[in-house]
Parts: structure tokens; sequence; C-alpha cells
């Protein structure tokens, strides 16, 4: 409970006296007219009653009142007397306590909470907001460089198609202002790295700019925060009867639509037109609308009229207002809507907030621009796409945010005037329009609200520009999130620009390995040089050194080798591999050994290792070289004494065979010559065979051979032979084939004379002749199947044969072969083996057979099979056409058997019996070793086993009777029944009863069992039946089982059971009882739930010993207790006892047991109510607003015979759980308060100029040409707490006012210390002025309102009036006399006089002066213990100094935006919340500003009022 508190004392400082007279200002109260701060009402005879007591309990802000002697009433009400003290919050607006001394104790207050919101000026202090100056930084990062095989998916390597290498180079880049390079000196590739032959590698720089969205904007309209404002009918002074607000573009159109269509007959115009409804008539045609309007007439008044009634007041100045002159919506005591207590009807206005936000269209089609100059290979190119081609590289761009555009085309963009960033809003078209719950609604529709009263606070309100501001989902940073990385964000006349502080993406680059130059190495042949290094000891021996230089840039591994033209001389290259590096030398060395000649011709190789990018520019070099005979060796003639040397010769004659076919229609022949050494000396010779003919016939040499090389000895002769392969001829004029056999030396001595000999034998042959060459055609044959597929290998090996199999009754040539049975005797089953007669069979077999080819043959078709199928018909030649298919039918016999699929395996043959001269042999016979034939099936062929029902192994079990149903028992049979043999078939049960009304309940896989070898089967049934109350009956029925031997071998012998089977009824003592049962059930609005009643100190203190959470600092404060009355209906005929049972979810929340009646007896269809009576124990840490609690309802003790049928039933309880009443705490104040009223109970003692309104005249200023006045108003923080206090002024005469600028457009509202003085500097500007007329304004303050304020002192009003222009007293140089002249500089010398004369005695009597002041203070505020502060700031005061506290944030915030809920302070999330300016979010009332305070329109300057005029509230 809020009672003003002494500034320099707390309540814990207070005697209980003290506290007591505080409250209670007059001991001697009337009872019919109250006199106190706080006191009972009851309202039943209109009497009042003070309080006995008041104490504190040691605490700060906690009171305790006692009252005494109460009257029997049952409306008592608490009242605490707005006019006295500031506490409407806590018992006035938000709180009802209304209750009676008949029942129980007062409860505590019930809330009703104002729809509330933080104050809609953004908070400057946005996280999000904090990189907005923080520069973009350019980089290049992650990069991967890769050398590649080229593919035709890579662009680059398609651009160019005999590229066989790309260099691919991936990484991140950061698109912002500045540059950035590239450059890499090395690739790798297949385990070798290439080095680029330049000096700063291959080189790509980047220049890049900002990444930047821009969205175009269209001006639409202006768009306010309008909302509902709250007051009381008797209010000491209605500060407004005229209420305005601005509206859209849409809106005024609308309007003037509704004229063209005639709901409105008149619309008129003028300065006073408002007043008296007459004006001048304005003509509207087809081309007027409200843009048209506003920029054509910057200040215009009209009213749209119907006869003589005005329905729309509208005022054009810069925005467009509409005015609604003395209209308001007066709600009753106690509405929904009304949120002021008990006692005073509430007025309820729309009010605007002003704050002006300009409304522009977006357009769309707002795309991404990127900017980059890419530099490569000396050349740039400039990007603006995803990707670019060059001639050498391909580069792309792949970023987060995609390039598509982005539509904001269905969303506003609103701009407040600072024009801030963090304060530009982006809210979707759909809530801007008139209709209610929109931004620009038509308040006509909020005072013609249906129900209006009946409804919520604020309805019809939803949606306004200030929920927007506070969900924080409507900065311009949540529709920048496509975009995470866009901070900075800049606005101008028509566009909004965001530029990213990063905008990172990944790239890929894809050069040609070609277009650069790699360091390689180089040999050429004057590089390479060669020295002789002798050996010592031996003279004919020793090394060549061969020095190579690498000529290139890169290392390379040089590979060497030596050719001489002497093979009977030793020499060995003694390295042949080594690494050289760039510009260095490396020597070779080569082992020779040289006896015998006197010279020796070499040439020296030396060829560089490839590499895949290296060029093949000098990457080979030779040196030839002269080898002479060391120095000191002594060379021998090796061709000195006998040599001998063969001599080659031929006989002259060559041997030919005949030509002779091979299967492919290709002939052979075989060739010999004889070759003869006729020399002295021995050799190895080669000899070759070459043939030649005219026209296309190809001749070659079987296996290739068209050379040999054989050893021939002095005087010998050997025989060559080849075979030559043709394609023979049709035609008979032979076709020459000129061939020739030379032989030569393979190997030759240089001694030799005649080493270059050879020998030539020539002979002539025929192509061989066949006349089926042209008359060969495949298509032209008959094939078994098709020649493709013989030529293919794709011909069916498997035939089948699936004969139908009939009875057969004749005499056959032989009997067929038994086939196995399929039942083999053992020891166990030969007494179960029966035996039965096998018929023959006979059956036909059948096979398709299709000429494949394209002539007629005759095919033969021939089958076998073994002894158990004897063939009747077994061979069978048929003729076929082309293409033609014949079905062949064999005959044979045989037994059926007694095994299902049993296969005989056959063979068949087919042959096509007329074969051709010109037939090939492919596809012209067809032979199957393995042709299943499956024999008929009969189950009785042969032996088979039999089966028999054991009736001595049958039992029957029978379980107990169960309940059902309500009228039905029922119980399981369980049948076991056995087979005695080895056979196994189906066995089918059944169950039959004739008792009426027993039935038999089974399903088929419970009664039907397949019955195995020596098996049991066990069956299920399940009987229901009625019970009876007779002992002794019994049921009839009949158990069958039976084995269907139709369609098998087996006899009827044992094949069926049957037993007759009594069973005792089910016994039921309640059958057909007539006991009447109970049926519980919650009828609907059964629960009352009372209100939670404080309770007094000693159960306080008890509970409080008993802290359910163990937790000391959150030990109880407080004490509850609630009663819940809950009904129980019977809906049956039964009586009997219920008991509830209650399960509570919050240990807090006890139940009382002492206090509660928890059972009761039910009568037949009648009702009986339970009583809990719950106590909870508040602790300072509580925030549960609701707990649950479990209601259990059972029949206590049922009949035996009653069913379960509603015997319990249970419902949950939400309880509402009550918090702790505010209590009194230091707040911020207008006008002094307690102590002032201690001094003076009657009246507030106010300064006629409570705001200290300084103005000046309305003067020109000379530099803009518009007139001006300056205004101060000086505001006092009278309360023992800071507060927040806003300005706004009103000037209600000054049609001629531009507009009201404060010196800083922030502080217009601004936080004030208790006891400081604040001063608002304000600048009026006008575009004309009077001469005549005084401006009268208004300037309005309003306090944010916390929860546990008063609600008074927290608004005050001063008006206040501006001297109209001065005549100047100079006048036009040309008019004016010497005399006035004169006068002119004499009264500013006298006026100079005057002001110095005051200052110097201020400054010489300031200790005067300052003691006055004390002495003025002391009798306005006589006491000095509440005002101490404020003498002190009130003394210091110094004109524009100002003090501004920092803006604290918010310490709790709900989760949504609900008008229901009083923490209102929605989405704190750090990056996003704009904080709510005032100091505790918790305690925000209603929405802070009424806007627009218009007063009636005063024109004349007689009615003006004085400067003191002021009124608060």
């Amino acid at each position: 409970m809020g009672v003003a508190q002494n500034e320099s004392k707390s309540f814990a400082q207070y005697t209980d006296t003290e506290l007591t007279n505080i409250i209670k200002l007059n001991p001697n109260i009337s009872s019919s007219a109250p006199n106190d701060l706080i006191c009972l009402h009851n309202v039943e005879n209109n009497s009042f009653i003070s309080i006995t007591s008041a104490t504190s309990k040691g605490t700060s802000n906690e009171l305790w009142l006692t009252f005494k002697n109460l009257p029997i009433s049952n409306n008592l009400v608490l009242l605490i007397f707005p006019w006295l003290v500031s506490n409407k919050e806590a018992f006035g607006a938000r709180g009802i306590s209304r209750f009676s001394t008949t029942t129980s104790k007062p409860p505590n207050p019930e809330y009703r909470p104002n729809k509330s919101f933080c104050p809609n000026e953004p908070d400057p202090t946005n996280s999000w907001m904090n990189s907005l100056n923080k520069t973009s930084q350019f980089w290049v990062r992650n990069t991967v460089l890769e050398l590649k095989e080229c593919t035709t998916d890579i662009p680059i390597c398609a651009q160019n198609p005999q590229e066989l290498y790309y260099i691919k180079l991936v990484g991140d880049i950061s698109l912002a202002n500045g540059t950035g390079c590239l450059n890499f000196k090395t690739v790798s590739y297949k385990n070798h790295e290439y080095t680029i032959d330049q000096p700063n590698g291959y080189e790509i720089c980047f220049n890049g700019s900002d990444t930047v969205s821009t969205v175009p904007l269209t001006y639409h309209s202006i768009a306010y925060n309008q909302y509902e404002s709250i007051t009381t009918t008797n209010i000491l002074s209605r500060a407004f009867q005229t209420k305005s607000s601005i509206v859209s573009f849409e809106a005024l159109d609308k309007y003037l639509n509704d004229f063209r269509a005639g709901i409105y007959t008149d619309i008129q115009t003028g300065s006073d037109v408002f007043l008296t409804g007459v004006g001048i008539p304005f003509t509207l045609n087809s081309t007027v609308t409200a843009r048209w309007l506003v920029l054509n007439y910057p200040n215009l008044n009209m009213v749209f009229k119907t006869g003589t009634t005005i329905h729309i007041y509208i005022s054009i100045n810069k925005y467009i207002e509409r005015y609604y002159v003395n209209e308001e919506n007066i709600c009753p005591v106690g509405s929904k809507r009304s949120q002021w207590g008990l006692y005073t009807p509430s007025s309820h206005t729309v009010r605007t907030y002003n704050l002006p936000y300009q409304v522009y269209k977006m357009e769309n089609g707002t795309n991404i621009q990127r900017s980059l100059l890419v530099t490569v290979d000396n050349s740039t190119v400039s990007i603006n796409q995803s990707s670019i081609f060059t001639q050498n590289l391909h580069l792309n761009f792949n970023f987060e945010e995609s390039n598509n555009p982005v539509d904001l085309s269905n969303n506003y963009f609103l701009l407040e005037n600072s024009k801030k960033v963090e304060n530009m809003l982006i809210i979707s078209k759909q809530y801007f329009g008139t209709n209610p719950n929109q931004i620009g609604f038509d308040q006509a529709s909020f005072y013609n609200q249906e129900n209006f009263c009946s409804n919520a606070f604020g309805t019809g309100l939803s949606n306004q520009i200030s929920h927007f501001i506070q969900n924080g989902k409507n900065t311009i940073n949540y529709f920048l999130s496509n975009f995470p990385n866009f901070k900075r964000v800049f606005f101008d006349s028509n566009t909004i620009k965001a530029e990213s502080y990063k905008d990172i993406g990944p790239f890929s680059m894809y050069i040609k390995a070609s277009s650069i130059n790699f360091k390689e190495p180089l040999v050429f042949n004057s590089t390479i040089s060669v020295q002789p290094i002798p050996d010592d000891e031996k003279p004919c021996e020793g090394s060549l050194r061969f020095s190579i230089v690498n000529q290139g840039t890169d290392t390379g591994i040089f590979n060497f080798d030596v050719d001489c033209d002497k093979n009977d001389v030793t020499y060995e290259v003694q390295s042949t591999r080594l690494t050289i590096q760039a510009s260095k030398t490396a020597h070779f060395y080569m082992y020779i050994q040289n006896s015998k000649y006197p010279e020796i011709k070499c040439t020296a190789f030396v060829t560089i290792g490839r590499q895949d990018l290296w060029s093949n520019v000098s990457k080979y070099a030779e040196l030839k070289f002269i080898v002479p005979p060391f120095v000191g060796c002594t060379i021998i003639d090796p061709c000195k004494g006998p040599i001998g040397e063969p001599v080659l010769q031929s006989n002259g004659t060559i041997d030919m065979s005949q030509w002779y076919r091979n299967k492919h229609f290709t002939q052979t022949m075989l060739v010999e010559s004889t070759v003869s050494n006729q020399g002295n000396g021995s050799a190895q010779v080669i000899s070759r065979i070459t043939c030649q003919t005219s026209g296309p016939s190809i001749i070659f040499y079987k296996d290739g051979m068209s050379s040999k090389t054989f050893y021939l000895l002095a005087g010998n002769s050997s025989k060559v032979s080849f075979q030559l392969i043709a394609q023979p001829t049709d035609n008979l004029a032979s076709v020459p084939v000129n061939c020739e056999i030379s032989t030569i030396f393979s190997t030759q001595s240089i001694c030799w004379k005649n080493p270059n000999q050879t020998v030539i034998q020539p002979f002539t042959t025929s192509l061989p002749y066949d006349k089926c060459v042209n008359l060969y055609n495949p298509s032209h044959e008959p094939y078994i199947y098709s020649f493709n597929e013989w030529s293919n290998g794709t011909v069916s090996n498997v035939l089948t044969a699936s004969p139908t199999w009939l009875s057969y009754a004749g005499n056959p040539p032989s009997l067929p072969q038994y086939h196995i049975d399929l039942v083999q005797p053992n020891q166990y089953n030969q007494d179960s083996i029966r035996n039965s007669t096998i018929p023959l069979h006979v059956g036909n077999f059948g096979f398709d057979i299709t000429n494949g080819g394209g002539s007629t043959a005759s095919y033969n078709v021939f089958m076998q099979c073994p002894n158990e199928i004897v063939l009747l018909q077994y061979n069978k030649t048929i003729d076929l056409d082309a293409g033609q298919t014949i079905r062949v039918i064999l005959q044979g016999i045989t037994y059926a058997s007694n095994q299902k699929s049993y296969q005989v395996a056959c063979s068949m043959n087919i042959t096509i019996l007329n074969s051709q001269e010109c037939w090939t042999t492919m596809g012209k016979s067809f032979y199957q070793s393995f042709l299943p034939v499956a024999v008929p099936y009969n189950p009785c062929a042969g032996n088979y086993l039999e089966i028999s029902l054991n009736s001595n192994t049958t039992t029957m079990v029978m379980g107990d009777w169960k309940l059902q149903n309500l009228t039905h028992y029922s119980r399981v049979v369980y049948f076991t029944i056995s087979n005695s043999l080895y056979g196994e078939s189906l066995l089918k049960t059944l169950i039959q009863c004739s008792t009426p009304g027993v039935s038999v309940v089974n399903r088929v896989e419970s009664v039907n069992c397949y019955l195995g070898p020596r098996g049991t089967c066990t069956l299920t049934y399940r009987i229901t039946s009625p019970p009876t109350n007779i002992q002794g009956s019994k049921i009839d029925c009949l158990v069958s089982a039976n084995i269907n031997t139709t369609g098998t071998c087996m006899s009827n012998l044992g094949k069926t059971y049957s037993k007759v089977l009594q069973l005792d009824y089910p016994y039921d003592e309640c059958f057909n009882s007539s006991a009447n049962e109970i049926y519980i059930s919650i009828p609907a609005k059964s629960v009352n739930i009372g209100s939670w009643l404080l309770q007094d100190e000693s159960i306080f203190y008890n509970l409080n010993t008993t802290n359910p959470e163990n937790n000391p600092q959150n030990a109880p404060i407080a004490t509850y207790k609630s009663t819940v009355l809950s009904t129980i209906k019977n809906n049956g005929n039964g009586n009997g006892s219920i008991e509830a049972d209650i399960i509570t979810l919050n240990p807090r929340v006890q139940l009382l047991l002492n206090e509660s009646l928890l059972q009761c007896h039910l009568s037949p269809q009648g009702e009986c109510t339970f009583t809990m009576t719950f106590i909870y124990s508040l602790g300072p840490l509580d925030k549960e607003i609701n707990s649950s609690i479990h209601f259990e309802y059972s029949v206590v003790s049922p009949n035996t015979c009653w069913t379960g049928t509603n015997k319990t039933v249970s419902s949950n309880v939400t309880l509402k759980l009550p918090r702790y009443p505010c209590l009194q705490i230091s707040q911020g104040s207008l006008v002094f308060e307690s102590p002032i009223v201690e001094a003076f109970p009657n009246i507030y003692n106010i300064p006629e100029n409570i705001l200290n309104v300084d103005t000046t005249p309305i003067y020109i200023n000379e530099y803009t040409n518009i007139y001006e006045s300056n205004v101060t108003i000086n505001v006092l923080n009278r309360g023992d707490s800071l507060m927040y206090v806003f300005l706004n002024v009103k000037c209600v005469n000054a049609p001629h006012l531009n507009y009201i600028q404060l010196y800083d457009v922030d502080k217009n509202a601004t936080l004030i210390q208790s006891g400081e003085i604040h001063q608002f500097d304000i600048k009026l500007l006008f575009h004309s002025t009077s001469k005549e007329k005084k401006v009268v304004c208004t300037a309005t303050l309003d306090i944010n309102s916390q929860q546990c304020w008063y609600k008074s002192s927290k608004k005050l009003y001063q008006r206040f009036a501006i001297p109209p222009q001065p005549i100047p007293f100079n006048v036009p140089k040309s008019k004016q006399s010497p005399m006035d002249s004169a006068l002119d500089g004499l009264f500013f010398t006298v006026i100079s006089l005057i002001g110095l004369t005051i200052l110097t005695w201020v400054i010489w009597n300031r200790k005067k002066l300052k003691s006055l002041l004390k002495q003025l203070l002391s009798k306005l505020y006589p006491n000095s213990k509440f005002i101490s502060k404020a003498k002190q700031s009130v003394s210091s005061i110094i004109p524009g100094i100002t003090v501004i506290l920092p803006l604290p944030v918010c310490p709790s915030c709900a989760k949504s935006f609900d008008p229901k809920e009083t923490n209102v302070c929605t989405l704190c999330s750090p990056n996003t919340h704009i904080h709510c300016g005032v100091i505790y979010c918790r305690n925000i009332y209603h929405p802070l500003l009424d806007q627009y305070h218009l007063a009636q329109v005063i024109n004349n300057s007689n009615n003006i009022p004085k400067m003191g005029d002021f009124s608060f509230e």
C-alpha cells in the first residue's frame, strides 16, 4: 500500500502513532464525508470508517492497517482518495477491494491491469547498430591451389579443347572497399613441384567495393502512434474537449469520394470554419486528390457537412489532421473497459503520440549490387555478375546472399524525424488503413464500437506503431536479415542503401596451365662435350667423360646413352641418369675397351625426363664423335690372316602346294624355297616373302610369319617354308599373284668383302577358285534356332518336356520300370504303411521346332529316355519352311509316382538332313543331353501312411467362468486329441451347445489343427452364457472331431470322434438383481472458487516456520486463504457416501483439513457439495501466476452387486494465485504531497507560475526571416523519487504557427532526480504573425506511471501567453524626424543604465538575495525535512543547465505483447531489442503522452488566460 514517505525517513523510522496520524488527518472524522487519506466506505448507508492504527512492523515499504468495530455490511470498500494521495494505481485504477463483514475476512485487491506499453521512443543504445560505422575490410583467405587434367565439364577446358591441364584456385573473398592480391609461385602435380617463371609468381589482384543493396522509396504519407486514453469523469479539470489525429492520404481520398458519392452534401473551408461551421464552399472536381490538396493548400481547414450537421473536421498544415470535437465515450462503474475502480465512471478517448513517422512505399525488385575489378595477365576486368571469362581463365563467385530480387513492395518504410537508422521501421501494408486495429484508423470506428464498455481496454487499437517498436522485429536490421552482413544503412530522400560490413563468399578460378610459363630444364647439342680418360695400367682401355650443362631455369633428370658402330667392341655407360640443377654441369662416364679398330664412330644421346607441364623444346640433344685408340694401345688388324666369307645362292626353284579350303571360306597354300651357302664362312641369314595381286583380294600369312631367321653353315643349304592365306574368287579366269622370297645376312662382318649380298627368288601363282564364295549367304541357309543365336553364342541348350498324362489301357510293347516310392519303411512306420495299385499313364511330349534360317529343310527329332519311360514314338522327321515353327509330338508311357515333381532324365537330338554343298555346318545339328520329363503324380500310387484318431488319449480341460460383460460370463474349453499312426491330415473339431442362450465363440485357427505323425492337437473354444442365480443348473454340449478322407487314399476307419459335454451354469447372486446404484458426475459450472483472503499475523508466522521449499530467502511474506466449493451429482437411484481426494502440485498451496469437508452423502438423483479450504504461502521469489489442483471423487464402500460404472470422477481446477499488494514506495511528483497536506490540509499552496514559464515577444529572425519566440519551462521534481518527465507544447490560436522546435529534440523527455529542476528550452517558429493578438499555448507535463505510484500529481497543465510582435521603436529613415532619433538614443541609454544598476545590486547583495529565497521557501514549505533537497536545488537554479541521467535497461521482459499483462517490455535479445525508455518496465501503466490537448480556440485577446493558469492531475 503506497503512502507518501518523508524524504528523510522510511516507514521503519516512523512510530506507529506517526504513521497513523499521517494517514488519519482528522481524528474526529464525520461519518458522512471522508477526510482521511485512507478509509473504509460503507456503501449501504454511505458512511466512512477511519483506521484504528497503522504499523510498518519495522519494514521500509509495507504497511498494516487495522479497522475496529466494523458495521455489519455486505458492501464495504477500501477508499484512497485521488485528490489527496496519488495511489490510484494500487487501489483505484488497478484494484477492486470490495468485501463483506457478514462472511469472512476482506479479500486482497483483485488487480485489473491496464493495456500498457513502454515508451515508444527508440533507445539510442541499440546493440545491433554498434557496427554501423565499422569500416569494411577486403580480404582473400583460405585459398587452395590444385592442378588437374582437363575434362569437358570444366568451362575453361571446353573453351580450349586442345588444353590438357588447368589450375584450380579456390578460396573465400570478402567484398569490401580495398585491394588485395593473390600470387602463387609453385604448383604441385603428381609429386612434382613446378615453379612459375616470373619474379612474383602468378599474380591476381582484386580491387573491390562494398556490396550494396538499394531500396527505392516513394513518399506516401505521415503516420502517428495512437492509443486509448482513460481519465476519470470527476477530474478537477478536463484538459481538452477537442482531439485530433493524423490521417493518411487514403483516408482523406475516402472522404472526398464519399462526398462525390453523395454521403456528404457540402464542403466548407475557411480559418473559422471549425467554430462557425460556415465558410467558403469548396469545389471538388475529379482531379482533386489528398496529395494534390497537401501540395497546393499548405494551410486549409475543411468541414464535410450534410445540411447543417458537420461530420468531419479536416485541417491541412504540412500533415492531414482530423479533429474530433467533444467526442468521448463514458463507461459506467465496474465495466470491463473501465479500470478506475468502483465509483468513478471513466472517460475514453483516442490520443495521438507526437512522434510523426514519414511513410514511404518500397519498390519491388531490390537487388544486391557487387563490384569487383580483377587484374590478371596485365589486363583488368570488371565483374558485377557471378562469373567472368578471359582467354586464359574462368572466375566464379558464389556468395551467401542470393542475387535474386527481394520483394519488399508489400511493406511500408517508416522514418521518424531524427532519421536515425536504428529508429527506422518496416511494417507490412496490411497494418495500414482506416479500419480498427490499423495504423491511420478512422477514429469514428473507435467511438462507434459495439459494446464499447464491455470490451477490453484498447480494443480496436492493436497494431499501432508503438506495438511494432516494442516487438523489436520491425526494425530495418530484421528486414536485412536476408543479407546478414549488411550493417551500414544510409537514407536519403528516396532510397535506403545498405552496405555490407563483410560480404563473404567462396570463389573458384580456373586457369589454363599453358598460359603460365613454368621454369624447366634445357639441353642443347653445343652444351655436350667429351674427354678421354685412359687407364694407366691397361693401355687399350679407359673411360670417356661427358660434360652436360643444364641451360634451363629448373632442375631436371637427364638421361644419357651412347651407341657405337662396332658390335664387337666392349663399352659400357657407367651412369645413365643424373639430376642437374639449373645452369649447373654434370658428368657422365663410359668405359670402353678397343684393341681392334683404329677408330670407332659413336653418338651420345641426352634426353630430359618428361614432366606433364613442361614443353618439348630442347629436351633432347646428341653428340657425334670418334673414339680413337688410347695412347699406347697397339691396334691389331682383325682381318689379318685367313678369314672365311659366306656366299649366298638359290637353287632357282620354288615348291608350291595346291590351295585347300579353310572353314571360314579362305584357302591356304604351302610355299618352300632352298638357299645355299657356297662360301667358306658361316652366317646368320633372314628370308622374307612378299606377294601382290590386283583387285580387292587379300593375301596374308599364317600366324603373321612373313620372315624367318636361321643359321647357314658354310657349304650347306636350307629350306624355308611359308604358308600363304588368300580369299578365293569364283572367277574361272585365273587372277595372278606375284611373289618373291629375298634372303640377306642378318649380321655382317667388317672383314667380308661383300657383306650386302641379297638372293631374290620370284614366283607367280593364281588366287584360289571357289564357286561358293558369292553363293554363301547366312540368310539363305536353314538353322535350328537362328543364325544370330549361333553366331552370338546364345543358342538355348535347355528344352523342357511337360506332357499331359492320361490313363493308359492299351498293351504296350514293354512295361516301364517302377518309380521310387515316397515312403521308405523303417522299424517305426511299418504298421502305418498301406499299398495301392499303380496304374499306367500315357503322355505326349511336345517340342516347338523352328527354322531360323532362310530356306526349307528337313529336320529329324530323336528322343531317348531311361527304362522308367517307354517311348511309343521317339523319332520324327518334319519339313520346315524358312521362319516356320512346328510342334513335334512324341509319345511315351510310365507309372504314376507318389512323389510330387518327380522327373526322369531324357535326351534330345535335332538334325537338319539335306545339307547342301555351299552351306556351313553352323546351326545344322543340336543335342541336349539332359531333358527333364515330369511324371504324373498320384498320392495313392505305390504306398502311403494311414492316420487314426486315438480316443483313449482325448482330454477336455475347462477354465473358470469369468465375467465378460454386464449380461454374460465366458469360460475357455481346451480339447486335446492325438494321432496313433504316422499319417498326417487336417483335423476339424466342433462344439455345439443345445441350451438356449449359450453360444460357442471360436476362431478357425483355434478349432482346426494339422495333425502330424503321432502328433497331438489342442483346440480352444470359448463358451458364453448368461448367469443364473440358481445353483446346480447344467449346460448340454456335444464335442466332435473329424478327418476328411475325400480325395485321399485313406480309409474312413478312425477318422471321427464325438463326446457329450455337460457344464455347470455360471452362478451370479446379483443376476436380475434390482439393486439401485450410484452414478456420480460433475455438473457444469459446479466449482466455485472463492477469493484469496490475506490472513492475520498468527497464521502468517505459523506458516513461515514450515517453509515448503526450505529456502530462507523465499520465506513467506504473506499468507492467503481461499475456499473452493465443488458439487457432485448422483445420476442413479442408489444412495451412499462419496469422498474427495485432493492433490496440490504447488508445495506452497496446502489443503487445510480441519476447515475442509471431504466426505458427503448422496441421495438418489441428489447432489452434495464439498468444501476445500486452501492456504497459500507467498514468498518474495514466487512468480507463479496459477496453481493446478487435482480433485478425485469416489464412492465409499459400494454395494456388492453394483457395477464399477461412474463410481469415480476427477477434475482439475486452476487457482489464480494472489500477489502481495503494493507496498509504500517512493515516487516522483509535480506538486508537493503529504507534508504539504499536513501544513495546509484544505488547499495546495502552489505558486501562480508553477512551471516558471518565461517567454520572449515574437520577433523576426534576420537570418531566416521567420518569426520566432523563445520559451523556457522549469520543472521541479517535488517527489521523493526520480521520475521521467515528458513535455508537450501546443498553441491553440496560432494557425500561422509552423512548428515547435526544441533546441535539442532528444530532450523533450528527461529524467529528473528528486528535488532537482530541469529547464526545457523551446523555440516557436511562425511563418506569419499578428501584431494585435497574443498566442496562447499550453505546456503539458506527464510523468512515467509506475505500478504502485499514486495517480495524482503526475500530470500538469499550464497555459501561457506569448506577447504579439512589438511595434518597432525606429521607423524608416526617410520618415523619421531628428527628434525621434534623439529619443531613440536616449531611451536605450536609460535602459542600459537601469540594467547595469540591477546587475550590480544583485552581485553586491547576493547573500541577502539567497537569505530572502530561503525565507520564502520556509513559508511555502514548512516541513523542512521533506523539502531539504528541494531547497538546495531551488537555491542553485542556473537557467539552461540540465542534468540527464543514463536511461536504465529494463530489468525484466515478457515474451510477447499482451495488453492484459503489466509486464510488456518485449523481445530483450541483445542484438535486436529497443530498450524501453522507462525506469522499470514492469511498472508501466498506460501510454505515456496525451498529445494535442486542444483547448477551445480563443480569438478574443480578452479571454486569454494569465500566465499562471494551470491545472494538474
